[in-house]
C-alpha cells in the first residue's frame, strides 16, 4: 500500500517570511533614503537660524561695549577689540588725556576742543554750526571681535566675527553714528546637502566644501575654526548716540507737575532765529516763536502685579510736548492709565512706550588746581579749560570772564553747592560742573544781564555716590539757564522757577509753580555727554 509523501508546510512559511521581510526592509530603506535629506534639511534650517542669532548676539555684544567704551567721560578700556590696522594709525580707541577723556573719546581720531566735544556750542553772539554739509561720510578703521564662541540652542559648534566702524567726518563727535557687522556661523550637520534651490544656497550662504568668497571677506582677523560644512549669516546696524538732553524734562523714577493753570512745559531752539529772540533766548511763553516740543518722561518701570497705572502725575499743567512712560496703559482701553491730569496734554502725545537707563556718568578723574583762595574761578581757552578740584562746599562761585577770545573752566565740587547769590555765567565762557553733594539755588543762575542765557553753556552734572540722597532745589521766584543730568538726584522747584534748558533727574516735583515752567531748548539735543546707543538702521547682508 503507498502512502502519500509527507508535507510540512513550514517551509513555504519561512518563504513567505523572507519575502515579508525584504518587502519591510525596502520599504524601510525607501522611507529612511527620502526621509533622512529632509532630517538634513531640517537641521539646516536649524543651524541657518542659528547663525542668524549669533549674528544678532554679536550686534548685542557690540552695543554693550560701546556703552562701556564710548559713554560719559572716562575713556574706555575696549577689552579683546583689535584693529585691523597697526595701533599707531588712525581711528584706534583713543586712551585717553585730559581732554579726550573730559568728554567722550568716542573713538576720537584727533584731539579736539571743549568746543566740538561739546557739539559746535555757539557762545553768545557766535554764529552757531552744527552740521557738516557738503561732507561726505566715510568710515574710519574698523576694530574688531574674533572668533568669539557661543552657547546655541542646537549644541551645534557657533561663533561670530563682530566689526565696528566709526562714522565721520560729523561737525559733532558726540553725534558720530557707528556701523556694526556682525556675522554668526554655525557648524551643518555631517553629510549637509545644497538646498532644492540653488538660489536658497546662495541667500543660505551655505558653505559645504570650501568657504565662499563673501563670507571670507566678513571673517575678521583669523579664519573661523567652525569646521565645513557650515553656514553663515551677516546682520548690520547702524547706531546712532542717545544724548543726554534730548528731553525737556525726564526722570528715572516719579514725575510730579504743580496744580497750577499757568505752569507749563514747552520749547525753543537758541540756534534758530525763527525759534527764538535774535540774541538765541527763550521768547516767552504765547509768543509765536515758542515750540511745541517740550517732551517729558518718566523711566518708573510697571511691575507684573500692577501693569497699569500712572507714572507721571501731570496735574492739569500745560505740556506742549509728548509724555511718555515705560508702560502703564492698557491697550484695551482708549484711556491712559499711565498718567494723571493729562487733560492739558495732547491726548495723541501720550505714550507707553518710553525705554531709556539713566546711567550714572562719573566725573573725569585725577587732582586738578586749587580753588582761588579769594576772588573768581578763571577759564582757560576752549582747546585747554581749566580744571578746578573743590574738596569742600562751595556758598560763593564767581567766574571771571577771559582776557581775549572765548574760555572753559570745568569745577569738580566734592561738596554741596549752595549759592544764595545768583551764578553769572558770562557770555564768553562754557561751564561744566560735577557736584556730589546737594544743590540749591536761591537766585537766578545764568540768567538776566551779563550771563550767556544759554543752557549749553552751564552743564551740570550731578555725581553724587551709591545710595546718597543727593538733592536740586531751586527756591523763592528764580530763572535758571542750564542743563542738568542727575541719575540720583531729586530734583524740587520751589516757588515760581523757570527753568530754561533741560532737567533730569531720579525725581521730580514742583512746590508752588505759579507761572513758572521749563522751557526746553532745542539746541541741546544735539550737545553734551553720549548716555546710550539705538539702532537707526538694520539689514541682514545676502549677497554673494
Amino acid at each position: 500500500m503507498k502512502h502519500a509523501p509527507f508535507s510540512d508546510g513550514r517551509g513555504s512559511a519561512l518563504v513567505i517570511t523572507l519575502v515579508t521581510l525584504a518587502a519591510l526592509s525596502f520599504m524601510a530603506a525607501y522611507t529612511l533614503l527620502r526621509s533622512v535629506p529632509k532630517v538634513h534639511m531640517a537641521y539646516q534650517n536649524a543651524a541657518w537660524q542659528e547663525a542668524r542669532t549669533a549674528a544678532e548676539s554679536g550686534i548685542d555684544a557690540a552695543m554693550n561695549d560701546l556703552l562701556l567704551n564710548a559713554t560719559g567721560f572716562s575713556p574706555g578700556a575696549w577689552t579683546g577689540w583689535k584693529d585691523e590696522k597697526p595701533a599707531s594709525s588712525q581711528g584706534t580707541p583713543s586712551s585717553g588725556g585730559l581732554l579726550s577723556s573730559l568728554l567722550n573719546p568716542v573713538l576720537s581720531l584727533t584731539q579736539t576742543t571743549v568746543q566740538t566735544l561739546l557739539g559746535k556750542i555757539a557762545l553768545s553772539g557766535a554764529t552757531s554750526s552744527t552740521t557738516a554739509s557738503g561732507t561726505s561720510v566715510s568710515s574710519g578703521t574698523a576694530l574688531y571681535l574674533d572668533n568669539v564662541r557661543l552657547s546655541s540652542a542646537s549644541s551645534l559648534p557657533t561663533e561670530v566675527d563682530i566689526r565696528l566702524w566709526s562714522l565721520q567726518p560729523n561737525a559733532n563727535p558726540n553725534l558720530r553714528w557707528f556701523r556694526i557687522r556682525s556675522m554668526g556661523t554655525c557648524a551643518l550637520p555631517t553629510g549637509a546637502k545644497e538646498p532644492p534651490a540653488n538660489l536658497d544656497a546662495h541667500l543660505r550662504r551655505f558653505s559645504l566644501r570650501t568657504v565662499r568668497p563673501s563670507v571670507q571677506r566678513d571673517d575678521a582677523g583669523q579664519p573661523s575654526t567652525i569646521p565645513l560644512p557650515n553656514v553663515s549669516r551677516t546682520i548690520e546696524v547702524l547706531v546712532e548716540p542717545v544724548m543726554s538732553f534730548e528731553l525737556a524734562l525726564w526722570t528715572g523714577q516719579t514725575l510730579n507737575l504743580p496744580f497750577s493753570g499757568t505752569w507749563n512745559v514747552d520749547s525753543f531752539d537758541s540756534s534758530d532765529p525763527k525759534k527764538s529772540n535774535a540774541n538765541g533766548t527763550y521768547p516767552g511763553r504765547g509768543s509765536p516763536l515758542v515750540q511745541a516740543n517740550g517732551d517729558i518722561a518718566s523711566g518708573t518701570p510697571h511691575t507684573p502685579d500692577w501693569p497699569y497705572g500712572p507714572t507721571i502725575a501731570a496735574n492739569g499743567a500745560r505740556v506742549s510736548g509728548a509724555a511718555a512712560t515705560d508702560g502703564g496703559d492698557d491697550p484695551a482701553t482708549k484711556e491712559h492709565e499711565n498718567a494723571s491730569g493729562t487733560f492739558a496734554i495732547d491726548p495723541a502725545r501720550i505714550h507707553d512706550d518710553f525705554n531709556r537707563q539713566m546711567i550714572p556718568l562719573l566725573r573725569p578723574s585725577g587732582e586738578y588746581l586749587a580753588p582761588p583762595a579769594q576772588g573768581s574761578f578763571v577759564p582757560g581757552p576752549e582747546g585747554a579749560p581749566t580744571i578746578y578740584s573743590v574738596h569742600g562746599s562751595l556758598t560763593d562761585l564767581q567766574i571771571s570772564p577771559p582776557a581775549s577770545g572765548n574760555g572753559a573752566i570745568v569745577l569738580l565740587v566734592d561738596g554741596n553747592l549752595d549759592l544764595a547769590n545768583p551764578l553769572v555765567i558770562p557770555p564768553s565762557v562754557i561751564a561744566i560742573l560735577f557736584v556730589r553733594g546737594q544743590i540749591t539755588f536761591h537766585d537766578n543762575v545764568n540768567s538776566g544781564a551779563g550771563n550767556s542765557n544759554r543752557a549749553s553753556q552751564l552743564m551740570i552734572f550731578g555725581d553724587g555716590t551709591d545710595y546718597q540722597n543727593q538733592t536740586l532745589r531751586v527756591l523763592s521766584t528764580a530763572t535758571v539757564t542750564a542743563a542738568y543730568y542727575g541719575p540720583r538726584t531729586d530734583a524740587t522747584l520751589d516757588g515760581t522757577v523757570n527753568w530754561i534748558g533741560s532737567l533730569n533727574a531720579s525725581s521730580f516735583r514742583v512746590s508752588g509753580g505759579g507761572d513758572g515752567g521749563i522751557h526746553y531748548d532745542e539746541g541741546l539735543a544735539t550737545v553734551g555727554p553720549v548716555i546710550g546707543f539705538r539702532i537707526a538702521r538694520y539689514i541682514e547682508d545676502v549677497r554673494e
